[in-house]
């Protein structure tokens, strides 16, 4: 059953793309960039045989052709999941910043989450196994003086995925939040990083082993659950000093 990718010429979102073409799952593929789109979906057919379309959509731009995606969606067989890996920072983002660029960043990384979702969840409440999985950040952790709307959006997400959970009560689609730390895509390779960079391969695995049965939010790698319970235990007067 197919298989939805939005945001899906970027690195994780490659990553899954490919992961789930090995597995034999049709794919929409959804991006900005449709000539990426266009080489991803020539070469997953051909090495992999599976059903690929993709649409052409620009999350930044307020606009949701809904009835669009669903006739692209007409061609493939019925949709069983939605993966959301989209992210989106800006140097910028900081105390102040650009109407405009404030606008994206919260579009991007919450608003388009949150407008799939509430579109395709009724396509989904209706199939056995069926799952929708975000990915947050460990930006979201605390806050601090840079990335100041990003993270803001990535902690939205978290209370957004409990809500989500908490109304469907499994009894719909598994929702999943994986809050990922550092991954090593060419957008990190010239960043400095706390920890090393980990494989988008290695999470697009994780992604197709999450159970179908039940919700959750979890961390990834797992140690950052244990890096997360300690920076939230600094007091303030010690971690408004910290700079990272």
């Amino acid at each position: 059953m197919t298989q939805m990718i939005v945001g899906a010429s970027a690195g994780l979102g490659r990553a899954l793309a490919e992961h789930y073409a090995q597995k034999g799952h049709p794919l929409l593929l959804i991006s900005s960039d449709s000539r990426d789109c266009e080489r991803m979906v020539a070469d997953l057919s051909l090495r992999f045989g599976v059903q690929v379309r993709y649409f052409a959509q620009d999350l930044s731009n307020g606009d949701w052709p809904f009835s669009a995606i669903e006739a692209r969606l007409s061609e493939l067989p019925p949709l069983k999941g939605v993966l959301l890996p989209v992210g989106f920072t800006d140097d910028a983002d900081l105390l102040t910043i650009e109407p405009k660029q404030l606008e994206k960043i919260l579009r991007v990384n919450f608003t388009s989450v949150a407008m799939f979702i509430s579109h395709f969840l009724p396509h989904l409440r209706s199939t056995p196994g069926s799952k929708i999985v975000a990915f947050g950040s460990i930006s979201s952790i605390r806050g601090r003086g840079r990335n100041i709307i990003y993270s803001s959006a990535k902690r939205a997400l978290i209370s957004y995925f409990e809500s989500l959970a908490h109304g469907l009560n499994d009894q719909g689609p598994a929702v999943w939040l994986i809050n990922v730390g550092y991954l090593a895509t060419n957008q990190s390779f010239a960043q400095r990083t706390l920890l090393p960079p980990q494989d988008p391969h290695q999470l697009a695995k994780l992604v197709q082993m999450l159970p179908s049965n039940r919700s959750g939010i979890r961390f990834w790698p797992g140690y950052w659950r244990w890096i997360a319970l300690i920076l939230r235990m600094i007091p303030w007067f010690i971690y408004k000093r910290l700079s990272f």
